[in-house]
């Protein structure tokens, strides 16, 4: 028998009826409770994150809790878990996220240990471009950690969350001077000793975050919080290639500078530290999933529109030619039949076309709604294009003179086996119909191809 519902979710269903189906919890913390839910009116599963109603009476948590959803809420970035709203109903604070269907980094190196170089170099990149937009726009996250990295079960994006300690440039309700905040095991030095921070700060804590990744062990251990934040502010860090040889030197070098104690030495902006792991490291170059995706339909959509359009062509070319040159008695009823029946593959050929398109627009939407751009999809073209044979201006030339030609030779044979097909078995004609159908498919398909593949200008 199945434990009864948390009268926390009970709750949350009733404040949002009508709005959002509520599934299940997806975990707790000390400040939130997460709850995956459905969308309704956008049919998309999300995640809400409710303040527990013991904590929703303190001013202060409640304070907090929101300014974590409206910091978080001000950023746009293909790395940074969207926000789509926050409220208060019915004495429940809570706010509606992106749903990210995966793991935390935390629970991967959990279940894996240490993580591939090239994983860790893929993920601190990320990571560094989520900072440097998030800098950019006055915020410093101040809690980087693995538990707030979540790694897209497809595609492997990381992306960053939790914004509930972030320091908001401006910002009158901001932590006192000389009290520490953040997670003891991954701040840095100068919030360990209670000191203004910036975008450095978060790079810290990132270089920590990844030499738990890249040894499978932080870089400080103590028996409490003030013994690990003293070897923050006082002890180095144990030498990274000493606890993971096979590293490469680049990576190795990258994250120890992150850990350097003074900010002056450690990079300048998270722009740096990216533009410095992809210039020496190999980094994962997969294209994420749904990226790859909508480029792959979109490309198919273009070759497939190809052979569409001949035959749909085909047909309206056929019907205009007999409505020239008519039958007369039975031939007239046979042509009218013949019509009806090739209008019907025309029709035919639109809705496979319609199909194809709806297909490539969901897939788009799909990237979209997860966190990518028109521009990600742009450059997953262009890498797509990158990859194929070039094709010599001469030789797409060539291509669209052999469609002509085949296509003139298909609309001949249809027309020819629309006048002589009156003395043959109604199933042969139609077979024979079918037959000439698949050429003009067949090379308009090929001729997109070559036509829409990129130049060879030499």
């Amino acid at each position: 028998m199945s434990p009864p519902p948390a009268p926390e979710l009970l709750a949350l269903q009733e404040a949002v009826a009508g709005r959002y189906a509520v599934e299940r919890e997806l975990g707790r913390g000390g400040m939130g409770i997460v709850f995956l839910a459905r969308d309704i009116a956008l049919d998309r599963l999300v995640a809400i994150k409710l303040l527990p109603p013991a904590l929703a009476t303190s001013t202060d948590r409640r304070a907090r809790f929101l300014r974590e959803a409206r910091t978080a809420a001000r950023l746009s970035h293909p790395n940074i878990v969207p926000i789509h709203s926050v409220e208060e109903s019915d004495g429940l604070v809570f706010f509606v996220m992106g749903y990210i269907a995966g793991e935390t980094l935390g629970g991967r190196i959990r279940r894996l240990g240490r993580l591939p170089a090239a994983e860790v170099s893929a993920v601190m990149r990320e990571v560094a471009w989520a900072l440097a937009y998030a800098h950019r726009q006055g915020v410093v996250h101040r809690d980087v950690k693995p538990e707030n990295i979540l790694l897209e079960r497809e595609g492997g994006r990381a992306m960053v969350t939790d914004f509930g300690i972030a320091h908001v440039a401006g910002d009158a309700a901001d932590t006192p001077a000389g009290q520490v905040v953040g997670t003891a095991r991954a701040v840095s030095p100068e919030q360990a000793a209670g000191e203004p921070v910036d975008g450095r700060s978060d790079l810290y804590s990132l270089g920590v975050t990844a030499f738990l990744a890249a040894t499978g062990q932080w870089p400080f251990e103590g028996e409490s919080a003030a013994a690990v934040l003293a070897q923050h502010l006082t002890q180095p860090p144990p030498p990274v290639l000493g606890l993971r040889p096979d590293l490469p030197a680049p990576l190795a070098h990258a994250i120890e500078r992150c850990l350097a104690k003074s900010p002056a030495d450690r990079f300048a902006s998270g722009e740096e530290l990216a533009a410095s792991l992809g210039a020496t490291l190999p980094v994962l170059a997969a294209t994420p999933a749904p990226v790859a995706r909508a480029a792959r339909e979109l490309h198919e959509l273009g070759t497939d529109m190809g052979g569409y359009g001949s035959v749909l062509l085909l047909v309206i070319m056929s019907e205009v030619v007999l409505q020239y040159f008519p039958s007369s008695g039975w031939g007239a009823i046979g042509d009218a039949f013949l019509s009806l029946y090739r209008i019907g593959i025309g029709i035919g050929m639109v809705s496979l076309a319609g199909m194809r398109k709806v297909t490539a627009f969901r897939a788009i939407r799909d990237a979209i709604q997860r966190g990518y751009g028109f521009e990600d999809i742009r450059a997953a073209l262009l890498g797509t294009n990158e990859e194929r044979e070039p094709v010599t201006p001469r030789a797409k030339v060539a291509a669209a003179t052999g469609w002509l030609a085949v296509f003139a030779t298909a609309t001949l044979a249809w027309l020819w086996t629309g006048k002589v097909g009156d003395n043959w078995n109604g199933v042969i004609q139609v077979i024979a119909d079918l037959a000439i159908v698949f050429i003009p498919l067949s090379a308009g398909r090929w001729a997109a191809a070559r036509l829409t593949a990129p130049s060879d200008r030499h």
